[in-house]
């Protein structure tokens, strides 16, 4: 089977507004926009990333049981099992939490 892909369509005077505006080339305001970007501000924030826009990890649901659990295996020194999924985000999570906890232990596996 055959895949194709589908080209989103997007709102092409906002396409050609954030073009301007940023001196962005219009693939790129082509993809903002169809990310669901509609102002400048936005495509600014989006593009100019600032590790202020991101949200305080305490809170994440668990966190705080999952860090103990973590503490208390290094404390132990039992194996650590670094389970995540098979798409970007989870082997770029894996790989991340890796690569701190190896600077702890080397009792680790990953899957």
């Amino acid at each position: 089977m055959r895949k194709r892909w589908k080209i989103k369509q997007v709102d092409e005077e906002l396409k050609e507004r954030l073009s301007r505006s940023l001196g962005l080339h219009p693939a790129v305001s082509r993809v903002l926009v169809a990310r669901g970007i509609r102002c400048e501000d936005e495509a600014r924030r989006f593009l100019e990333a600032d590790l202020s826009y991101l949200h305080s990890p305490s809170k994440l649901k668990g966190i705080d049981k999952a860090v103990k659990r973590i503490k208390k295996a290094l404390d132990k020194r039992e194996k650590i099992l670094i389970y995540g999924d098979y798409d970007v985000d989870g082997i770029t999570g894996v790989s991340l939490l890796y690569t701190i906890l190896n600077k702890f232990t080397d009792n680790l596996t990953c899957y």
